[in-house]
Order: C-alpha cells, then sequence, then structure tokens
C-alpha cells in the first residue's frame, strides 16, 4: 500500500508533496528494517554491516524523518537539513546499540523486562554480532554455536553469556560505539544555528546518555 501511496501524482496530495515522499519512502524503509529484524532470527550469524543497516532502516530512519520534516517545515536551508539528517541518524544508531547494550547491563527493576531476553529470542544484536566476531576459544565458540542453533538460550545460561561478554570486552566496544555516535551527533548540532531549538537537540542527546531502560 505504501509503495502505491508513493506512486500516486502529486495532484492526489493534499499536503505537501515533498512531505509525502519523504515520510513515505521513509516508512517504506522503517518496515524494511524491521522485517530484517525478524528474518535474522531465522538465520545463522550476521555480517556486523549488515546489522548496521537494518537499525539505520528500523530506527534511525524514523528519528531523521521526524527532524528533516521539521526543518522543511522551519524553512531550513539545504545545508541545515543535511546536519538534521546526520543528528538524528547518529542518535538513532546510538539509541538502538544503547538497547541492545541495556538488555544485558540495566538493573532488573529499572528495564522493565527480564535481563536478557535478547539471548533468550535469538535476536542478533550488536553484543551477539561482536561476540561472534571476537569468540576464540573453544568453550566461547560452544556457547556461541550452541545460542545459533536453538535459536536462543535458556535464561540459565544467561550469566555465561554476560560473562563471555564482558572478558571479550564486548561491553566496552558497545559503550565506545554508541559515545561515537552521540559525538557525531553533537558535532551535527554544533553546525546548526546555536538557539532554543538546537539547545532541545542536545538535550535530547543528554538524556540518551542518561538513559537507563
Amino acid at each position: 500500500m505504501l509503495i502505491i501511496y508513493c506512486l500516486l501524482p502529486p495532484t492526489r496530495w493534499r499536503i505537501s508533496p515533498k512531505f509525502s515522499l519523504l515520510f513515505t519512502h521513509g516508512l517504506i524503509e522503517v518496515c524494511e528494517g524491521q522485517a530484517t529484524d525478524l528474518d535474522f532470527q531465522h538465520v545463522g550469524s550476521v555480517p556486523m554491516e549488515e546489522y548496521l543497516t537494518m537499525i539505520e532502516k528500523k530506527t534511525a530512519r524514523l528519528l531523521e524523518m521526524s527532524a528533516v520534516i521539521g526543518g522543511l517545515i522551519g524553512n531550513a536551508t539545504d545545508e541545515q537539513l543535511h546536519h538534521l539528517q546526520e543528528f538524528a541518524l547518529h542518535l538513532g544508531l546510538a539509541f538502538q546499540i544503547q538497547d541492545d547494550l541495556l538488555d544485558l547491563t540495566a538493573e532488573q527493576h529499572e528495564l522493565g523486562k527480564f535481563i536478557g531476553q535478547d539471548i533468550v529470542e535469538g535476536k542478533k544484536t550488536y553484543l551477539i554480532i561482536r561476540t561472534t566476531e571476537k569468540a576464540r576459544s573453544p568453550e566461547h565458540l560452544h556457547l556461541m554455536q550452541r545460542f545459533y542453533e536453538e535459536k536462543g538460550l535458556g535464561s540459565e545460561n544467561i550469566e555465561s553469556m554476560k560473562s563471555m561478554m564482558h572478558e571479550l570486552g564486548v561491553f566496552t566496544d558497545a559503550q565506545l560505539e554508541i559515545n561515537r555516535h552521540l559525538e557525531a551527533a553533537i558535532q551535527s548540532i554544533y553546525s546548526l544555528p546555536q538557539n532554543y531549538y538546537s539547545q532541545m537537540l542536545a538535550w535530547l542527546i543528554d538524556m540518551l546518555n542518561q538513559r537507563k531502560k
């Protein structure tokens, strides 16, 4: 339905064709990202590049649409729209990787769900993919092989997975990646006019940095 709507002539739209086209293409990509995420649960290991493409569509694209459409409404220049898009892209990527990280590192009472749910459900998160890349010992390889063959592991294996990831430095890798994207988002804000609105964007970054669930 969305694809057909995207092909409709501009005269059929009651709002700006530019907004409609941007929103529709973005929404299609969000759906594609969500579908890819579900598909990942039925395949073996997933390359990091494919994971990053998936979360860019599933999570970051929605923020990009919001930021760019807001910029268009505010009569932003092309350069400002570019910086808004870059801000939203990096904020979205940081959010999703942080979401993966919190699944194993957050406090149970703050997370709102049981710790390690992604492992039990067999999700191919940043943590799982990075662990697959770094696992070398027979013990680690065996645990990851079980994860893939059984399409997830029981809750009794969560502590073993956490211990392995900690030993391999996967949690640190994830936090460094989050910090890298947040810094890129901050740099994008510095390229925008410094006013109340850019301060609100900076506030979003600060809130994400303090997120615990």
